[in-house]
């Protein structure tokens, strides 16, 4: 799969998070969970925030070799390992401050002919049902988990949440354009009996007017990981 722009920001935004929070908290997460790590991309970004103990856990064969050779030929080798499994019968030996997931979200849409792209875009092997009770049962008491989905399967998820004592942190909705309407939310889940309930919602625009640049918030969140701003 190639590396998209939905996962860049996704991977960015929990960067954020994670710089703005860790001198609150005086420490950085001490384990990191990336579920459906794909190329290894979102490991590789929050690597480079310093987080040491990160996980990935990829159920394709080939991606989960393609992301071990990409972490091997970085920087970051030693703060990442891959493991080639599905989320449901992953057994973690501890809990996560931090779960991020760039998760397959098309319902009921029709599919191509290549199987491990039908397997990273339909949820039809990791449905949210499934998605929200693995991110309950392994993200620890204050931790919090970060997920990118487009606007309009972003109901269906919401309706999963409260039936795993899950509440969502915080929104920020993305458009390509001011002008246009929002078409991802990357957002941010918490457990229900965090302190913290309260919802913030930001909105991220991509675009200037002109269409030909960058947005100064674009430029600003992904400085750090694109070559060209």
């Amino acid at each position: 799969m190639k590396v998209t722009l939905d996962a860049c920001l996704l991977g960015s935004l929990c960067a954020q998070f994670v710089k703005q929070s860790s001198p609150l908290l005086h420490r950085l997460p001490s384990a990191t969970l990336d579920i459906g790590s794909g190329t290894g991309l979102l490991s590789l970004m929050l690597a480079q925030t310093g987080l040491k103990n990160i996980v990935g856990v990829e159920l394709d064969p080939a991606a989960a070799i393609q992301a071990q050779q990409n972490i091997d030929n970085s920087p970051f080798q030693d703060q990442i390992s891959i493991i080639q499994s599905d989320i449901q019968s992953y057994c973690a030996k501890h809990k996560f401050d931090l779960i991020i997931s760039n998760p397959p979200f098309f319902t009921g849409n029709l599919k191509g002919l290549n199987q491990q792209r039908n397997q990273a875009r339909h949820n039809d092997g990791l449905g949210f049902l499934d998605l929200a009770s693995c991110i309950s049962k392994l993200l620890a008491e204050q931790g919090s988990a970060w997920i990118i989905l487009p606007c309009d399967e972003f109901p269906r998820f919401e309706k999963v949440v409260t039936h795993n004592h899950l509440i969502i942190q915080s929104k920020h909705w993305i458009k390509s354009q001011q002008t246009k309407a929002p078409h991802r939310v990357v957002f941010s889940l918490q457990h229900s009996n965090s302190k913290n309930t309260e919802c913030a919602e930001k909105t991220v625009v991509i675009k200037t007017h002109s269409q030909a640049d960058y947005s100064p918030e674009f430029k600003k969140l992904l400085t750090d990981y694109y070559l060209k701003l």
